[in-house]
């Protein structure tokens, strides 16, 4: 059996500007500078909520930016849209996979999001759940012994994590990151279109 994990913002939802605006809203509150678009990508080149620490955060703080990233997400939820023809490829796969979101955001909006594009998954783990992607691929590795796994992406920290959970990467260029980036971290392929996704798992 093979299980595809996907990423949820800046693979399956175009999420950038949302999560860039909610970002700089409430930033302050935990002791962070506001940044600009080229800065903030690279909240990314790690685990996100490793970096926010390292940056002045208390880590006690996370829940709470957990859930105010929540209730952003739901305030600004018409304003997300799902990069094109990405459930089509996530619901041809999801034939003869396992399709599970491996997220920073909170499990019920992605879950939210995945109803109203008719988005066919298995499972979602969002941050509420772990906000080390390295612990979700874990319990995904666990529920699903012998399997083959995939985990898909589009930041440079997430491959860093996958690849310490031992999983094969895989990148997209439609992102938070750009291929540049990506290629630091040696994927095992970087996709340029959900089509190149869906031929090559298919």
């Amino acid at each position: 059996m093979r299980v595809l994990m996907f990423d949820y913002d800046g693979v399956i939802a175009n999420s950038f500007l949302v999560v860039f605006n909610i970002y700089n809203s409430v930033c302050e509150q935990y002791g962070l500078s506001k940044m600009n678009k080229d800065e903030f990508v690279h909240l990314y080149d790690d685990n996100f909520y490793v970096d926010v620490v390292s940056r002045g955060m208390k880590k006690e703080n996370i829940p709470k930016m957990i859930e105010d990233f929540r209730a952003g997400f739901l305030k600004h939820e018409k304003e997300i849209q799902m990069f094109d023809a990405i459930n089509e490829v996530v619901n041809e796969l999801s034939k003869n996979n396992k399709i599970i979101i491996v997220t920073s955001s909170e499990t019920s909006v992605v879950k939210k999001f995945l109803k109203k594009f008719k988005i066919n998954v298995n499972e979602v783990l969002g941050a509420d759940i772990a906000t080390s992607k390295i612990e979700k691929i874990e319990i995904i590795k666990k529920k699903y012994p012998n399997s083959d796994f995939a985990f898909i992406t589009d930041t440079s920290g997430d491959i860093k994590e996958g690849k310490k959970a031992g999983v094969k990467c895989f990148g997209v260029t439609w992102g938070y990151h750009n291929e540049q980036l990506l290629v630091r971290e040696k994927p095992q392929k970087i996709f340029h279109s959900s089509a190149e996704l869906l031929e090559f798992f298919q």
